[in-house]
């Protein structure tokens, strides 16, 4: 009888530990991260591995960059030899515990990416750096979709148009994304878009050069949206310093965006340190233009043949070195609407800022529209639209 209910005891006690044993199991399993069924994980990062990743990814995979501390070219560094041409859409992952934020590097010698029409490229966490294209997008060619998210792209080089990225016809969405040193031989030495549809969330475009127009953001058509997004310390040697727009009737750059510290360079021919628009409509709200500098006319805003609104911003401590409009220059809006406009702007104290006649520099009283004294809602601080005659 003892033996009988020892035996049973010990059965019991066997199931409670077989039972415990196989719970924690369990538990082990679902406190690991899910990982998708479509993510293709590179641990040795070489542009074989990579190339194998892109050419077996179908549509909605995650290509996860997960270099070790023995990868070519560095820890974390992948360096591809040729333009990669996508056809699907796929997400590129750059994040590691370990080594940070990899990198995917044109080496100075090619692009990084070509993306097809009806294709979306998604980059997360990644770095893309020191692409180089004789032509259009020192990084990355976008004729279909792209989302950049927690992405920087830097030292990136084109011979004409688009230093990091160039945009046809596309669809760009930036989120918390870094535009750094890039460079373009014509226009836009961080972006260049072309009849597209932009928005930019908490970015930033910094330090980028064009030789021409547009030294950090250049676009013609489509439609942009600049929100918390900020263009500081871009060079252009013509037109518009941080940003240039044209023939684009929805802008908006708003939401604390901020433009500031651009410059044009160009001695006897440069406008809009800050901002140049032309034949545009630029809704701006809740933005600072603050410290840009031009060597003719316009050092924070040049405004050609445009629908300008401005409401609470701030546009203070501008410079237009040699002409007129160190805050705001608005010309071509009907010569009957334009000295209204002039004294408008005056009254508030856009055009107030530092204007020098030719060379020699005569200090004048620095006006500032401050955001606190913030009008109605309803209330434009300036508007300037052009005249429908004459």
């Amino acid at each position: 009888m003892r033996q009988s209910i020892a035996v049973s005891a010990a059965l019991i006690l066997s199931g409670v530990v077989l039972f415990a044993m196989l719970f924690a199991t369990q538990a082990s399993v679902r406190a690991e991260p899910d990982v998708p069924t479509g993510t293709i994980i590179i641990d040795t990062c070489n542009e074989t591995n990579f190339n194998n990743a892109l050419n077996s990814a179908n549509n909605g995979d995650v290509i996860h960059v997960r270099c070790d501390a023995s990868s070519p070219g560095g820890p974390g560094v992948i360096t591809l030899s040729a333009q990669k041409t996508i056809t699907k859409s796929i997400t590129i992952l750059g994040a590691h515990l370990v080594t940070g934020v990899n990198r995917l590097s044109g080496g100075g010698a090619t692009s990084l990416f070509q993306v097809n029409n009806g294709a979306t490229l998604t980059l997360t966490n990644i770095t893309l750096e020191n692409g180089d294209h004789a032509s259009s997008g020192g990084c990355v060619e976008v004729y279909g979709s792209l989302a950049a998210l927690t992405t920087t792209l830097r030292y990136c080089h084109t011979g004409n148009v688009g230093g990091a990225i160039y945009a046809n016809t596309s669809q760009v969405a930036l989120t918390n994304t870094t535009f750094y040193s890039n460079t373009a031989d014509v226009h836009g030495g961080g972006l260049y878009v072309y009849n597209s549809t932009v928005s930019a969330s908490r970015s930033r475009f910094d330090s980028n050069r064009a030789d021409n127009y547009g030294g950090g953001y250049y676009q013609r058509l489509g439609s942009v949206r600049f929100d918390a997004t900020t263009l500081t310390s871009n060079t252009a040697r013509y037109r518009g310093g941080g940003l240039y727009v044209t023939e684009v009737p929805t802008l908006y750059v708003q939401n604390d965006s901020r433009v500031e510290f651009n410059r044009t360079t160009d001695l006897t021919n440069s406008f809009g340190g800050g901002a140049y628009f032309t034949g545009s409509l630029p809704y701006i709200d809740q933005a600072y233009f603050t410290g840009n500098y031009a060597e003719k006319s316009g050092g924070g805003i040049y405004s050609e043949n445009s629908g300008l609104a401005l409401y609470h911003s701030v546009i203070s401590d501008n410079v237009a070195q040699d002409v007129s409009g160190g805050g705001v220059d608005a010309p071509k809006v009907g010569k009957a609407r334009a000295a209204a406009y002039q004294q408008i702007a005056v009254a508030i104290g856009l055009f107030g800022q530092r204007q020098v006649a030719g060379r020699h520099r005569q200090p004048q009283q620095v006006a500032h529209h401050r955001s606190d004294a913030r009008p109605a809602a309803e209330e434009s601080v300036y508007e300037a639209r052009p005249a429908l005659q004459g």
